[in-house]
């Protein structure tokens, strides 16, 4: 069965492909690739998990979910195909950021980790901050607790954290641009490599992914802007860079994960990145065989899917359970083989709605595309000056890949902290480019970067 999942999925990748313009930031093309690699690891060890029986609701939830998702695109994208006007615009210069700001905020990055670093080395009572970042990690998944900072400790980490989806968006933006902005492509990289550093002082490595999905699919995008949205592969070289890349990573995965005090010694490489990227579907798969009970249901609506929203409303409330609203995520194994404790994305959806979960994962698709269109027509493209809807998506983006790991796209939606981010980001598009009178979306179309004055393209190639 699991051979059917890789068939299926790798055929709707396909047509995905060919029928939404040969564009590879689609959401669906991230959505599907993501179950699509996570299939074929899992392939590769289904003796040892015994995935060469599965059941049909496993198969029919992964499946029918990536289905509905690239149907549900599809019909936004045939719908909205005259959204952009054909007109002719002017190239501007790009907005510059003075130097001298990113080099201030890349100190700034430095002080807010320093700080970070400090407090959890004084949470734990070590001096090892890696058996810091490993205490904390294992308080906040096993007894619930989270670890309290000083408000000006959290907040400017918070800060740091949230520009990082700020520089994934101007590094690739600046990288095709000529050589008279060399500092601020040698600042803004210098800012981003900051920030993977210090995002690792979660104690997880999710947040390197997060950063490494947003960078690459911007890059793509503002390669497409450069050769007028003709779609396709990059060129061969920049795809062997990025491949070899993607190898670099998973060969020091276990590493980084030893770094942040992750104890996975006992296992090999490959087991290690198996677990991460590959037992979600086995684990889907048990639950679906022998589906465990909740112990903190409710008759809240969509109770696990959003659990978020809850828990943070029951803070708010005082309560002392913080995360009572959470589906149980029990640790699995299987013939002696660690799987961990995450059941992709359609597990929260099935304990809340049975099989009818996947429909999350349509409206889950409606809101990607919305956005994903909101984000083609920023003025970002024409001037440079950011905006809330280019920043968002370049957070969001990455929970589509990442799906196939568990409830990340609506797991990450909580009013308060998203509230907090949006400030987060005003702020750092004013102290980058300032307030100044925006162009109105709906007059910024994509256009060849090379030329004074181009036509906008077809948008069915967009």
């Amino acid at each position: 069965m699991i051979e059917f999942i890789v068939f299926s999925l790798s055929f709707l990748l396909l047509i995905a492909y060919k029928t939404l313009g040969k564009n590879l930031s689609r959401p669906s093309i991230l959505y599907i690739g993501g179950f699509l690699i996570c299939s074929i690891v899992a392939y590769n060890w289904k003796k040892e998990w015994g995935l060469e029986k599965m059941e049909d609701g496993t198969v029919f939830m992964i499946v029918g979910g990536a289905l509905l998702f690239y149907l549900v695109e599809l019909y936004d994208y045939n719908k909205n195909s005259m959204s952009f006007q054909r007109k002719q615009v002017i190239e501007f210069a790009p907005i510059k950021i003075r130097p001298i700001k990113l080099f201030l905020f890349w100190c700034f990055q430095l002080l807010s980790f320093y700080m970070m670093a400090k407090f959890s080395m004084e949470y734990a009572e070590t001096e090892d901050l890696s058996n810091a970042l490993a205490e904390m990690d294992h308080d906040k998944k096993f007894y619930n607790t989270v670890v309290k900072l000083p408000s000006y400790v959290s907040n400017s980490y918070g800060l740091c954290r949230n520009a990082g989806y700020i520089w994934c968006i101007l590094l690739p933006y600046y990288q095709f641009k000529s050589s008279q902005y060399n500092k601020q492509k040698i600042l803004i990289a210098l800012n981003l490599i900051t920030c993977l550093g210090g995002v690792l002082l979660t104690g997880g490595r999710m947040g390197l992914l997060n950063y490494f999905i947003s960078y690459f699919c911007f890059f793509y995008i503002c390669y497409q802007f450069k050769i007028r949205w003709k779609g396709g592969l990059l060129p061969p070289k920049i795809m062997a860079v990025i491949l070899s890349l993607g190898i670099i990573f998973g060969a020091f995965f276990k590493q980084i994960g030893y770094a942040v005090g992750r104890e996975e010694n006992k296992n090999t490489m490959s087991m290690v990145f198996s677990i991460y990227c590959g037992a979600q579907i086995k684990n889907l798969d048990e639950y679906i065989r022998r589906p465990f009970k909740q112990h903190n249901t409710s008759d809240l609506f969509a109770q696990y899917t959003i659990s978020k929203v809850y828990n943070e409303i029951a803070q708010r409330q005082g309560s002392d359970q913080s995360r009572h609203f959470s589906a149980e995520l029990p640790f699995n194994t299987y013939g002696g083989y660690l799987l961990g404790n995450v059941y992709t994305t359609y597990y929260n959806y099935h304990v809340d709605f049975g099989y009818w979960g996947i429909l999350c994962a349509g409206a889950m698709s409606l809101i990607l595309s919305i956005l994903y269109r909101k984000m083609l027509k920023s003025q970002f493209w024409r001037t440079g000056r950011l905006d809330l809807w280019i920043i968002t998506y370049s957070w969001i983006l990455s929970t589509a890949f990442l799906c196939f790991f568990a409830n990340l796209f609506w797991g990450d939606i909580a009013i308060i902290s998203v509230v907090k981010s949006l400030i987060m980001w005003w702020f750092m598009i004013f102290y980058l480019q300032g307030w100044r009178m925006s162009t109105r979306n709906n007059d910024i179309v994509p256009h060849n970067q090379d030329d004074t004055s181009v036509e906008n393209v077809n948008p069915n190639e967009v």
